[in-house]
C-alpha cells in the first residue's frame, strides 16, 4: 500500500508524465522515426490536458520537422474498439477490408451565387457580390469505399486578397437523395458537422495561388488532406479537429 502510494504520488506530481514524453521525443528523433509525421494520440494518458500541452510543446522544438497532432475523440473507447478489430479481422494483413457510407460526406463552401441555378432565397451579400453557402458531395450514402479509400480532390480557394485562412469543414448527411447532380444548401435539416481544419495561407503569393486541393481520407477515422497544386501537404497544414 505505501508502494501504491509513492507511485500514484510520483504520476500525479508530473514526473511520470514528463518521463513519458521524453521517450516519446527520444523515440521521434530515432533515425528510424525520422519520416514520421503524424501523432494519434488514444489511450488513458490523452485524456490528460497536462501531457498533451506537454507533446505539443516538445513537437515544436523538433528543427527541421512538422509532426501534426491528432487526439482521438474518445481515447479510451479508441483502445477498446481497436483490440476488437484486430480480434475479429478478416485476414492477417487488414482490419477493415471495405464498408458501406452511412452517410454523405462533404465540406461546406462559399459560392457565387448564379441565376437560374440556385434559389434566390438562399443568396447573402459578401463585399457587394450574391454568395450562397452549398454542401460540396464528396462521398454519397450507399458508395462502397475500401480501407483507407481516398476521394478525388476538389479545389478551394480564399475568396479576397484579405483572406489568411480557409476553413475546411467536413459534414455529413443521412439522406439518399443526396448525389453529384444535387444542389444542397446549407440549411438542409440533416447536416450535422463531424470535423474541421484549418489551412493557412502564404500572403506573399498571389491570390491566384492560394488554392488548396482537398480530399476525404476514410480509414478507421475519417480525415481531411489538404494538398498544393503540385500534390505536395500544405505546408501550413494544423492538425484535424473532430467533434463528437
Amino acid at each position: 500500500t505505501k508502494d501504491l502510494r509513492r507511485i500514484s504520488k510520483y504520476v500525479q506530481s508530473g514526473h511520470m508524465r514528463n518521463i513519458e514524453v521524453g521517450d516519446l521525443m527520444a523515440q521521434l528523433q530515432h533515425e528510424s522515426c525520422k519520416n514520421v509525421s503524424l501523432l494519434y494520440l488514444v489511450g488513458g494518458f490523452c485524456s490528460s490536458k497536462y501531457l498533451c500541452d506537454k507533446i505539443r510543446t516538445n513537437i515544436a522544438t523538433l528543427k527541421g520537422r512538422k509532426v501534426h497532432i491528432i487526439e482521438a475523440r474518445n481515447p479510451d473507447v479508441a483502445i477498446v474498439r481497436g483490440a476488437v478489430l484486430a480480434s475479429l479481422r478478416p485476414s492477417k494483413n487488414a482490419l477493415i477490408e471495405d464498408h458501406i457510407s452511412q452517410f454523405a460526406y462533404g465540406m461546406k463552401a462559399c459560392n457565387k451565387f448564379v441565376d437560374g441555378k440556385h434559389d434566390p432565397s438562399k443568396a447573402f451579400i459578401v463585399d457587394g457580390k450574391k454568395r450562397v453557402d452549398l454542401f460540396i458531395l464528396f462521398v454519397k450514402k450507399g458508395d462502397r469505399m475500401p480501407l483507407d479509400f481516398i476521394t478525388s480532390s476538389k479545389k478551394f480557394s480564399p475568396l479576397d486578397e484579405d483572406q489568411a485562412s480557409i476553413a475546411l469543414e467536413l459534414y455529413v448527411v443521412n439522406d439518399d437523395a443526396i448525389d453529384s447532380s444535387a444542389v444542397v444548401y446549407f440549411d438542409h435539416p440533416k447536416i450535422k458537422p463531424l470535423a474541421s481544419l484549418d489551412v493557412r495561407m502564404d500572403m506573399k503569393k498571389p491570390l491566384r495561388e492560394r488554392s488548396v486541393n482537398v480530399s476525404v481520407k476514410f480509414g478507421l477515422e475519417t480525415l481531411i488532406v489538404a494538398t498544393d497544386d503540385r500534390g505536395k501537404p500544405w505546408e501550413e497544414l494544423t492538425e484535424c479537429v473532430f467533434y463528437g
